[in-house]
């Protein structure tokens, strides 16, 4: 199939209404025109100390291996017919810097399935982890908001918020698609511990909180600026005996998802 016009991708592109983050009913008016403009969250360590001193108003959570058992970049490349090495060869390239963000849309592109729904039903499709609905309907249940913070594409998170009924969700990717629905744009921050502490400081002042107010679950380094600015970090570590070496920037470590629950209480 051959590839299909897009504009030039090194100019600023108007924003796509359809790659807006997923919002539920309840959100601040105005919040729209403030998007991305969120001043960055200050890191600094944990401290168990102070955070059991205040209640749990809020839980931000990463998605990728964290709330699902597998990864959206694996759906993906399911979704453009990649064999998993040659997709994981692509973001290993891309985020090193040997692929131009041009480049790798040409190589989506190439494959004819780069489409919104094909990608659309790949990302529905990814396995949640087991707990991963337990924990977010016993937060929906005492009005504790979920707000979902991912390193994958805003499709994806959007996905995530309607199926875990979360009240918001930040991709810190955007996949544009012609009005064909084929895919004509695509944009990947390599820096993804900043733009997910931006993310969080937007929710915090969407919903009136203090980072300090939140429970941060994630499962890799990319989450260590949550628990940073939130200063209770919980690590997910389904093996325990194989805790990685930032396991000491988070406030706890948990093996399962239902083992975050009590934390809501102890806090």
């Amino acid at each position: 199939m051959g590839r299909r016009g897009s504009r030039p991708l090194d100019k600023p592109r108007p924003a796509d209404p359809g790659t807006s983050p997923a919002r539920r009913p309840g959100r601040l008016a105005g919040a729209d025109e403030r998007r991305g403009q969120a001043d960055p969250v200050t890191l600094r360590p944990s401290s168990p100390a102070a955070a059991v001193s205040r209640p749990v108003r809020g839980v931000v959570c990463d998605i990728d291996l964290t709330l699902t058992r597998t990864g959206s970049a694996e759906a993906l490349g399911q979704a453009l017919g990649l064999p998993r090495q040659v997709q994981a060869a692509h973001y290993r390239d891309y985020h090193a810097g040997r692929l131009t963000r041009t480049q790798l849309l040409d190589l989506w592109r190439a494959t004819g399935n780069a489409t919104r729904e094909r990608m659309t039903a790949a990302f529905a499709g990814v396995p949640l982890r087991d707990g991963a609905t337990r924990l977010a309907d016993t937060l929906r249940a005492r009005r504790i908001p979920l707000c979902l913070i991912t390193s994958s594409a805003q499709l994806f998170a959007d996905l995530m918020v309607a199926r875990l009924g979360a009240c918001c969700g930040y991709g810190n990717g955007r996949l544009t698609f012609d009005r064909t629905g084929y895919l004509e744009d695509l944009d990947f921050s390599l820096d993804t511990q900043q733009l997910k502490a931006r993310h969080l400081a937007q929710f915090c002042r969407e919903h009136g909180l203090a980072a300090q107010d939140l429970l941060a679950v994630g499962n890799g380094p990319n989450d260590l600026a949550l628990f940073d600015a939130t200063g209770r970090g919980v690590l997910l570590t389904p093996d325990p005996d194989a805790k990685p070496a930032y396991s000491n920037r988070a406030w706890t470590t948990v093996p399962h998802l239902s083992d975050v629950i009590p934390l809501l209480d102890n806090s």
